[in-house]
């Protein structure tokens, strides 16, 4: 969370609706939504400030150990917010077409480089 204050001071963060409590074992999901302007850098991975809006949807699974959180795992779209930042390219795009040319070609030499 602390990545992402100072990428987006701006940012709103909160919850989209209530915790899902599981039947079945001592776990809850619980839905959210970020918002914010990337005026700061996103470090990791180096980044630098886009000034565009993130938004962001995702869902947070806590488990616990008796009344406390023992694992939490945030799930969300990581390539959309890349999209968003423009690190990405969008999906469809021709620099997207670009972009698995070169791992292609990368995958090769590493495939090479491993038989060899």
């Amino acid at each position: 969370m602390q990545t992402l204050a100072r990428a987006c001071p701006d940012f709103r963060f909160g919850e989209t609706e209530p915790a899902y409590r599981s039947l079945a074992r001592p776990k809850a999901i619980a839905p959210w939504r970020f918002t914010g302007t990337m005026t700061g850098p996103l470090i990791p991975p180096g980044f630098a400030p886009t000034g565009r809006r993130v938004e962001i949807h995702g869902d947070d699974h806590w488990d616990f150990r008796g009344e406390l959180v023992c694992r939490c795992e945030a799930v969300y779209d990581l390539n959309g917010v890349g999209v968003q930042l423009g690190a990405v390219p969008a999906p469809g795009s021709g620099a997207e077409r670009v972009a698995v040319l070169v791992q292609r070609v990368q995958a090769r030499r590493l495939r090479r480089s491993a038989a060899g």
